[in-house]
């Protein structure tokens, strides 16, 4: 029992009320008397109690035993369905879903169940006291208690809601009452929900209604339902034994019987869900657990879907045979929402089905295929109410759809629609095919045809349909001609022969039609309609059947109607020929009159050509009217005398043709002359060439065109030459009038035409000899003429008559002079030279060319081998390359190759010319100054300087003559015959910058650029020699000695640079000559060199990494997993990269004198550090890794680590082994990355408690901003410490009052300024600034003002620490703006670990006072392990004691050391304040101090003069301290420094102004 609980549990409904879908349910599936009516009654009271009653027969005893058991059930299958509705056996359990006891009584049967008890939903007690009200009295009874407030209020909901149409499709029960009780038992309301046979007038209708007791009932559904009984239904587990199963459709219609359209739920005897269905479904179908879906993709139900179209289309044939939804029972065929899931194919299904149907009915009664039937608009009917379609007369009618049905309801059913052009294209049929139906159509048929046509027809689809009847009684179209309404004009004649198409006067009085008619053109008949109809028969006249008095009266009439009509081109018509049967348009005609150069007179006889007009024209006019009527017909076009052209736009006419070879040229030149108004406008192109080209007689007796002749007027015979070089035509030319012929070419005027004839013309008189002036004239008129004109009409013809007067005279062309060409042309005319003046006419309107490269190649090779010339060949070669420049070359270069055009300079001094090919003289090309200055007397160099060359490089390129640059040839080597110096500073700022500079090379050598600048070692040398040498072609070298700069050297694991010493002196490094030497060696593109040397020369890290970014080139990506310093692989082999041609040969130290040139023997210090050795270096070759011995530790004075550095444990915390590059490499953490915030300890592996040996980030005081390098050389805190404990302070250097006094000017400029301490800032510092510039200080300054300092900016910025509180800064006496000691301009990281070496130094020394860790007032304390530093680091000195008993000590250490001024500290409580300054060097060695720090130190001068001064003083206890820390890398010591203000002023100081100041002793 227990595991059919669990499986009831299981199948319970997600809603709490479907229980009551259940309990309908089985009462439904009761038994019942015959004679009862099946009801169900629901009764709800208010306190949670719900009774369910059914009047059936009473339970049986398996009744009792289903109701007790899980998925148990009587219900059964009778002829192969299903009897019952339900299926699972668990209905009635569904009730435990919100009830906790359930009573039953049923005769004879009274129990109940008890959820809350063992078993209880299944197992009954036996209770005769059945909760009974006197609402409900029914043979079976169930109560239901149900407990929770939610599900009473759910209950109750949901019987309010209670759909009307539940019993819709129960099998037994169409009656459902439900009444509601308050806790008196009092009704509150009722209702009865019931089905019952509708009066629509059709078989099984029924209409569900919901009846309120009160004599009041709405309907709320009508339909129609059709059932189906699907046979041979599949086998379903569910369904054993179940073959067939009924269907039912229910259709909703309104109280009119039309479709009742919205989405409808799927029932399976009870409501499913909706599924987009616009009709009911009723059927067995197969459904999840909670009745909420139907299954998919389930044989069974897919057998429904089937058995459900079978069912639509049988419904469909019978609303054909019934009225009501005959004509709108498709609008079920479209879905109203979405279809979902197993129904999404039915309405697709049942609309495919139905286009195999004969389901609609046609307009003759039958039904047919929907794709076979058109829907006929109301527009193409006859408009009656039950319309016809106008197509009818021609087509059968059962093509057209029924005018009842609606096209928006079948279109989905494959039916068509007719459009205008369907309509127009069966209108064009029907009149072709059945014209007398179409013609015996009643007026109102053809009227609807014509409201049709104009109501969105086009015009052009309707004009070949002849639809329009003539007052002749015959039928036209629109294209047959033009149409006409039947009213005319009164008075209004046609003309014989002319036929109008008149519309018939009943068909034009219908509005409609006569719409239509205007629409297609017709119009009313005007006599201008009249003679249009004339002149469009004349057009047309080959289709015309008319007689000469026809034609001659329709020109008569067209003569007459002119007068007060104006006709639109009347030269249309047509006129008759005398003598022929042919017409002619008039433009082709003559008429014959009695005038001078009449046509007959010229051809007497005619001319095929020649048509005359018929003589009858002119007698049809009256004498009053004939000259006006002549005139008419002229204007029609014909002439009287001989036609120039036939049109403005054609070539001569054939009879003028003949005219100009049959007579003499002084006669048809009269007759143009005479006639010129006539002829003028019929002069176009072809007509001026023809007449052009006809010969004419000459004075000379010669015939020439008239184009090449010339008016013998004398204005034109008096010019120069004109008579011996010109033709002049055989006239008289008596009038003015004759000027008019110009136009036809003959030369009437002293033009541009006539002077350039005249001077083409000469050079063929081979007896006339002119003069340059007579030249010089005769071009002075033609250019002063063509400057006169914007566009020369003509070609001059000038290109072959240029006149040569140098010399022998002669003509030339324009292609074989030039206009401009450089000074040394000798060959080629130059017509600048000749004709300065006469630029524009040679040079723009005759395109003389000015010189071109092929005139360059031609000059010089017209030279060649010419020593004397070589002037002249270098101005040609010159010229050749500004065209090459430019872009123009030419092959015929090529041939320069062997040619001797190339001035050589020999060298002894002597001149030739050499060629490309030659082998007799080898010569070279010196492309650089320097270069030229070293080999010009050694070998033999092209004469031209590196200048020269540079702007020369087209035709350097072109010849390609870059191999023979010296600069090509030239082999490099250096020499360093002095003693080498190791410079550290150098050498670190390039492994520093390593990961920067590499990333200016392909993504695939950076990994081995890196790794080999992160090695690099550098050495200064005061003799470095760069020897130049070159192998000339007998194998003979020459070479020469030059000073050298940089050079570098590539060994097997690293390179190695020389610097000349020279050039590392502070103020006189450049980083150029380095940048130069790495971007050859890395092969840096020439377009990133410029970025190369900036990298190198800026410390300042961000400053770089922006710098890249702006260039576009980024680090590469960071690798997947971080790489520890640990794990870091430093000695692993770089990849390879290209060899330089540069050759090195370093000098070799003695062992006496160390790789630093001292004199004392050679310690293992740096050099030791860096390469391992713990031996003396004896031989270069040990420095450049050459010979290594095996590491071991250095001594105690080396203070950079050696290969294991060993710090004391429990101080400086332990430290891991260092390799021996890797003390000066960069860390691999810090490589492509930016430092972390100054003071930061970074280290890998190191904690904040044990400072590293290998600080990932040094900061110090030295520092601006973030440091220029990740990783510093790494100082050994064990030898730092070790020499501080042993230190005893060398020297402690103050100012005495005696001193001051004793001073000529320090005393009152002490005093002075002591003095500007109580007025403002800025005066005070106005004040310092005229001490510092006294000359009688040892101060340098390039400017009496104090100059703007970047690091006084950057030091006035936040530092890394936090901010001190404003009361902290109010407090002290003064603000300390302490700014770092500018760096040389090749430092930065390295510095910064030298002074935190010093200040560790110090630190250690300052503990024999006791002096504590927070005196260290630096961020370098954070390295040390120290907690970072708290305040700002600019506000304080490196150090900063202030404690009594401290204090004490130190007074005790400066008074026996000296320093005797120091007892009077006793008196007050002393702060000291020591600024740590650190070198390498000796002590003499200069140091830095900023602006800002000699400006701290000028006030603290109270203790100096204290007897004097001490009451101008603000901050009496405050002592300013330098400790000068030097040889921090060998053998540590510092100077005490009291004051340096004081001792600036007293002399014992030298200050350099230089970025702030360089200090040493003096």
């Amino acid at each position: 029992m227990a595991d059919k609980i669990d499986s009831f549990s299981d199948q319970l409904y997600s809603t709490p009320t479907h229980f009551l879908f259940e309990l309908v349910q089985n009462a439904d599936d009761l038994d019942f008397e015959d004679d009862v009516t099946p009801r169900l009654a629901l009764v709800h009271r208010r306190d949670g109690f719900l009774w369910v009653g059914c009047n059936e027969i009473g339970f049986t005893k398996d009744n009792v035993h289903s109701i007790c058991r899980l998925k148990s059930s009587t219900k059964g299958v009778r002829n192969g369905q299903k009897d019952h509705i339900g299926e699972k056996g668990i209905g009635f359990k569904s009730v435990f879903k919100v009830a906790d006891r359930v009573w039953i009584s049923s005769h004879p049967y009274h129990f109940r169940f008890d959820r809350d008890a063992r078993l209880g939903i299944g197992t009954p007690i036996w209770d005769n006291n059945f909760p009974s009200i006197s609402e409900l009295c029914e043979q079976t009874m169930f109560c239901l208690r149900i407990p929770k407030s939610d599900d009473r209020s759910a209950v109750q909901t949901h019987l309010l809601n209670l759909q009307a149409e539940l019993p819709l499709f129960l099998r037994n029960v169409h009656e459902i009452q439900v009444v509601f009780l308050d806790t008196a038992n009092a009704i509150t309301s009722k209702f009865i929900v019931k089905r019952e046979p509708s009066r629509i007038p059709s078989a099984n209708a029924i209409v569900v209604k919901k009846d309120f007791g009160d004599n009041t009932e709405s309907v709320k559904l009508r339909l129609i339902i059709e059932e189906y009984t699907q046979m041979r239904m599949p086998r379903e587990e569910r369904r054993m034994n179940v073959s067939q199963s009924k269907l039912q459709m229910g259709f909703p219609i309104h109280a009119n019987s039309l479709p009742d359209l919205r989405d409808r739920d799927l029932y399976n005897f009870l409501p499913v869900r909706s599924y987009g269905l616009p009709f009911l479904l009723n059927g067995d179908f197969l459904l999840s657990a909670n009745r909420e879906d139907v299954e998919q993709r389930k044989p069974w139900n897919e057998a429904l879907v089937g058995a459900a179209v079978d069912l639509f289309v049988q419904s469909a044939h019978r609303f054909n045979r019934e009225v009501g939804l005959k004509y709108t029972w498709p609008r079920f065929a479209k879905s109203q929402g979405s279809l979902r899931g197993t129904f999404d194919t039915l309405l697709p299904s049942i609309v495919a089905r139905l286009r195999s149907e004969r389901v609609l009915e046609s307009y003759a009664g039958t039904f047919e295929l929907p794709p076979s039937l058109c829907h006929v608009p109301m527009q193409f009917t006859d408009g009656k109410p039950r319309p016809t379609p106008l197509m009818v007369i021609g087509d059968r009618p059962s093509k057209f759809l029924n005018s009842e049905y609606s096209y928006q309801d079948v279109s989905h059913l494959g039916v068509k629609k007719v459009d205008m052009d369907g309509f127009l294209w069966s209108l064009w049929h029907i009149v072709r095919d059945y014209p007398d139906s179409v013609h015996t159509q009643p007026q109102e048929w053809h009227s609807r045809v014509a409201q049709a046509i104009t109501n969105g027809a086009s015009r052009n689809d309707v004009t070949s349909i002849a639809i329009i009847p003539l007052r002749d009684g015959t039928w036209t179209s629109a294209w047959a001609g033009d149409l006409y309404f039947p009213e005319l004009d009164q008075g209004l004649e046609i003309p014989d022969g002319i036929n109008v198409h008149v519309i018939d006067e009943n068909a034009a009085q219908d509005p409609h039609r006569r719409r239509l008619y205007q629409w297609l053109g017709a119009k009313k008949l005007t006599i201008a309609e009249v003679c249009e109809l004339v002149l469009y028969g004349h057009e047309e006249h080959e289709s015309q059947n008319w007689n000469r008095s026809q034609i001659i009266s329709h020109a008569w009439y067209l003569f007459r109607a002119s007068k007060t009509y104006r006709l639109e081109d009347p030269r249309r018509l047509r006129l008759a020929e005398q003598g022929a049967d042919s017409v002619h348009h008039a433009d082709k005609m003559y008429i014959s009159l009695q005038q001078e150069y009449n046509i007959t007179e010229f051809f007497p006889d005619g001319l095929p050509s020649i048509h005359i007009l018929d003589r009858a024209y002119v007698e049809k006019a009256p004498d009053n009217l004939r000259d006006e009527w002549i005139k008419w017909l002229q204007g029609l076009g014909m002439w009287c005398i001989p036609r120039l052209a036939y049109s403005t736009h054609v070539s001569l006419a054939p009879e003028f043709r003949r005219l100009l070879d049959g007579i003499p040229s002084q006669r048809f030149l009269q007759l143009l002359r005479a006639n010129w108004d006539i002829y003028y406008p019929y002069l176009n192109d072809e007509v001026l060439e023809e007449l052009e080209e006809a010969l004419v007689e000459c004075l000379d007796g010669s015939r020439r065109p008239l184009k090449e002749v010339f008016l013998p007027i004398p204005a034109l015979l008096n010019e120069p030459l004109a008579l011996n070089t010109l033709k002049f035509v055989d006239v008289e030319p008596a009038d003015e009038s004759w000027q008019n012929l110009s136009i036809l070419g003959i030369g009437t005027r002293a033009n541009l035409r006539f002077y350039a004839s005249i001077l083409k013309n000469i050079k063929y008189k081979e007896y006339l000899k002119p003069s340059k002036e007579q030249i010089v004239g005769l071009y002075s008129h033609v250019q002063r003429l063509v400057e006169t004109m914007s566009s020369i009409p003509f070609d001059l013809g000038l290109e072959d008559s240029i006149f040569i007067p140098e010399g022998q005279p002669m003509w030339a062309s324009a292609k074989d002079c030039v206009w401009s060409a450089p000074s040394s042309f000798r060959y080629i005319p130059v017509l600048s030279r000749h004709y300065p003046e006469f630029a524009p006419l040679f040079s723009t309107h005759l395109r003389v060319r000015d010189a071109r490269v092929l005139d360059v190649v031609t000059e010089l090779l017209n030279r060649k081998g010419q020593v004397s010339l070589a002037k002249d060949m270098k101005d040609l070669l010159k010229s050749l390359n500004s065209f090459l420049r430019s872009g123009k070359d030419h092959q015929r270069i090529d041939r320069l190759s062997g040619e001797p055009v190339f001035p050589i300079r020999i060298a002894n001094g002597s001149a030739s010319l050499g060629s490309l090919n030659s082998s007799s003289v080898t010569w070279f090309i010196a492309d650089r100054e320097r270069l030229r200055a070293c080999f010009a007397n050694k070998l033999n160099l092209l004469d031209f300087s590196p200048h020269d060359i540079e702007r020369l490089a087209p035709l350097v390129r072109r010849f390609g003559l870059q191999d023979r640059f010296l600069s090509e040839k030239v082999i490099e080597e250096t020499l360093t015959l002095g003693e080498l110096r190791l410079a550290p500073s150098t050498q670190y700022t390039l492994r520093s910058k390593a990961d920067f500079m590499s990333r200016l090379v392909t993504r695939n050598k950076r990994e081995s650029m890196k790794a080999q600048l992160s090695r690099v070692v550098v050495f200064s040398t005061p003799d470095l020699i760069l020897r130049r040498t070159i192998k000339v072609s007998d194998g003979q070298e020459v070479h020469d000695d030059d000073v050298g700069r940089v050079r570098l050297r590539a060994d097997s694991d690293r390179i190695t640079i020389y610097l000349n010493a020279d050039d590392t002196v502070p103020g006189s490094f450049s980083w150029y000559h380095i940048s130069e030497e790495l971007c050859k060696f890395f092969e840096i593109p020439k377009g990133k060199s410029n970025l190369a040397i900036s990298i190198l020369a800026t410390d300042n890290e961000d400053a770089i990494e922006d710098m890249l970014e702006r260039n576009d080139i980024l680090p590469d990506p960071e690798p997947a997993a971080r790489t520890d310093q640990d794990d870091f692989n430093y000695n692993a082999d770089s990849q390879s990269l290209p060899p330089v041609r540069h050759t090195v040969t370093p000098a070799t130290p003695t062992a006496s004198q160390g790789l630093f040139g001292t004199s004392r023997p050679a310690t293992p210090s740096l050099m030791s550090s860096l390469f391992g050795s713990a031996t003396p270096v004896t031989s270069m070759s040990s420095v450049l890794g050459q010979s290594r011995p095996t590491a071991s530790t250095s001594s105690s004075s080396d203070l950079i680590t050696s290969a294991t550095p060993t710090p004391p444990q429990g101080v400086f915390g332990s430290a891991r082994p260092v390799s021996d590059l890797e003390a000066l490499s960069p860390s691999p953490v810090s490589r492509g990355r930016r430092s972390p915030s100054r003071g930061a300890p970074a280290s890998p592996g190191v904690g904040t408690s044990s400072p590293s040996p290998i600080p990932a980030h040094a900061s110090s005081r030295s520092s601006l901003g973030p440091s220029s390098a990740s990783i510093n050389y790494v100082i050994d805190p064990s030898r730092i410490a070790a020499a501080a404990q042993t230190f005893r302070s060398e020297r402690i250097v103050g100012v005495t009052v005696a001193e001051v006094e004793a001073s000529p000017h320090a005393s009152s400029s002490l005093l002075a300024f002591s003095a500007s301490q109580a007025i403002s800032p800025d005066a005070r510092e106005t004040r310092r600034s005229q001490i510092l510039s006294d000359q009688s200080f040892p101060v340098h300054t390039e400017d009496s003002a104090r100059a703007f300092n970047f690091d006084d900016l950057q030091d006035a910025l936040p530092s890394a620490g936090p901010a001190t509180p404003p009361t902290q800064r109010s407090s002290r006496p003064f603000a300390r703006h302490a700014t770092p000691s500018p760096r040389s301009s090749y430092g930065g990281g390295y510095e910064q670990e030298i002074g935190y070496g010093g200040e560790l130094f110090v630190f250690m020394f300052l503990q024999r006072f006791n002096v504590s860790s927070d005196c260290w007032t630096s961020n370098n304390r954070s390295r040390y392990g120290l907690p970072a530093f708290s305040g700002l680091e600019r506000d304080h000195s490196d150090f900063t004691v202030g404690a009594s008993n401290v204090t004490q000590a130190i007074i005790d250490w400066l008074e026996p050391s000296g320093f005797e001024e120091a007892r009077t500290w006793n008196e007050r409580n002393m702060t000291y304040h020591f600024e740590v300054k650190t070198t390498t060097g000796e002590c003499g060695e200069a140091f830095m101090m900023s602006n800002n720090q000699l400006d701290l130190s000028t006030r603290m001068l109270t203790w100096i003069v204290m007897g004097k001064a001490r009451q101008w003083h603000q901050s009496p206890d405050d002592v300013y301290i330098i400790l000068r820390v030097y040889n921090i890398t060998s053998e540590p010591r510092f100077i005490v420094y009291i004051d340096p203000f004081a001792q600036m002023v007293t002399g014992k100081l030298r200050f350099d102004a230089r970025e702030g100041y360089a200090v040493r002793p003096s």
